[in-house]
């Protein structure tokens, strides 16, 4: 279960807009559903905000390798780029 810090947080985030997932508690097989209006029974269910799925093209030289020119800040996004350049694109959840 959340402390209540995290419960707090998550219903602020509901007031601030942001979409809600619940799943019943203590059951890995049970899939995250959309609640857009939440009971908010946190002793059956467990509640997220909704990850957000965000991508970037970036321009990496091929030499360096895309892990590489990521970690080090080494790559361009205006696409400003030669022709030694690759395009990656990378994606991630918040």
């Amino acid at each position: 279960m959340k402390t209540i810090d995290e419960m707090i947080d998550v219903m602020q985030r509901f007031k601030d807009g942001a979409k809600i997932e619940c799943k019943r508690r203590n059951d890995d097989s049970d899939p995250w559903d959309p609640a857009p209006f939440p009971a908010w029974e946190w002793d059956s269910f467990d509640y997220r905000v909704k990850p957000v799925t965000k991508t970037m093209d970036i321009y990496v030289d091929p030499s360096r390798g895309a892990e590489e020119a990521i970690n080090l800040g080494l790559y361009d996004t205006e696409g400003h780029h030669s022709s030694r350049t690759k395009k990656v694109t990378i994606t991630w959840e918040e």
